[in-house]
């Protein structure tokens, strides 16, 4: 067995011909680079791409962007700024989905809304209680208002790659 990270002593520890302590804690090599900088670096973009972006609520989507465009990779600053123009341009349909929900709301009998995916928004349409406010509290995340939008027969852009 060989094993580390448990100083043993200023020299190795050997048991039994079998067990090999092998950290003297004395013992360092200078690196000639910056390793852990340079593979922080490569993989900074692929790791935002892996964040629930889809899912968090606009404010907390507006504090991640904030947070790691200070990224020291080129590429993982262009796609965060790719992010927030997305995210801005998803909360800039509102007026679009209020605007369909109600043609739709017109369009639509009583039963018909009732089994609608929105029904809610749909039945908030044609009572005119639907606004641009309302609609923005009911999709608090992206996810929320590209499946609002979905369902109102809308597609909205997808999360840049």
């Amino acid at each position: 067995m060989v094993f580390g990270h448990h100083v043993t002593g200023r020299e190795p520890m050997i048991r039994d011909g079998r067990i090999f302590g092998l950290d003297t804690g004395v013992h360092s090599v200078k690196a000639r680079a910056d390793h852990w900088s340079a593979m922080k670096r490569q993989w900074q973009l692929p790791v935002l791409k892996t964040r629930p972006w889809h899912d968090a609520t606009w404010p907390e989507l507006a504090h991640a962007v904030e947070r790691y465009s200070s990224m020291s990779d080129p590429a993982a600053r262009r796609w965060l700024q790719e992010v927030q123009e997305w995210a801005g341009g998803l909360r800039a349909t509102i007026p679009t989905l209020v605007a369909t929900a109600r043609r739709l709301a017109d369009e639509l009998s009583a039963d018909a809304m009732r089994g609608h995916p929105v029904a809610k928004v749909l039945f908030q349409a044609r009572d005119g209680r639907l606004d641009r406010t309302g609609l923005a509290r009911q999709c608090p995340t992206p996810g929320r208002t590209i499946e609002l939008a979905a369902a109102l027969g809308l597609t909205l852009e997808k999360l840049p790659d």
